[in-house]
């Protein structure tokens, strides 16, 4: 890394010295693996990987393993593969999300957010914010008479199917249009 300084002169006199050290990158490029190459990373056959975004301790990913069953894989968004089925990710820009449906382009993105004292995991996103500040349920995107029925749902049911901090609640999640 080359790194040097510069003085600083300010009508004749000097005034300071600029220390500056290069902030290029160095490496090797690697490609990815072919497909069918021997260095390409291979799932048991039948098992579902999901990629996770978030930061997370090896107990708490091994704790959401377990809760998976034995016919899931979970890693590290790092460490998976690009034929990922799933990519569980905390609500972040849509930039990044485009990013991943392009590093995988098999998964299904599915936006969460985890609070869990146990293993120090407060990953909330806008909807638990808005949850939080006293908001009683959130509705996802829906056509019209779509969000009329969900609310008269909401409503017979007592609010006990908000999807809010603390509260169990059953969340349909719809097929996308990828395969």
């Amino acid at each position: 890394m080359e790194m040097g300084e510069v003085e600083i002169v300010r009508s004749g006199e000097r005034v300071g010295t600029l220390a500056y050290q290069s902030a290029v990158l160095e490496g090797v490029l690697l490609t990815p693996a072919e497909e069918g190459s021997p260095d390409q990373a291979r799932e048991p056959e039948g098992v579902t990987v999901v990629a996770t975004t978030m930061l997370m301790s090896d107990g708490a990913r091994s704790r959401l393993r377990d809760a998976f069953g034995p016919s899931y894989l979970v890693l590290d968004v790092a460490d998976a593969p690009p034929t990922a089925d799933v990519v569980l990710t905390h609500p972040v820009s849509h930039q990044l999300i485009g990013r991943w449906t392009v590093m995988f382009p098999r998964a299904r993105i599915l936006v969460t957010e985890i609070l869990d004292e146990e293993f120090g995991l407060d990953v909330r996103g806008p909807v638990g914010r808005l949850m939080d500040a006293g908001a009683d349920a959130y509705l996802p995107r829906r056509p019209v008479e779509q969000i009329a029925h969900d609310v008269h749902g909401y409503l017979a049911s007592e609010g006990h199917q908000e999807l809010g901090a603390g509260d169990a609640a059953a969340l349909e999640i719809g097929r996308s249009d990828k395969t």
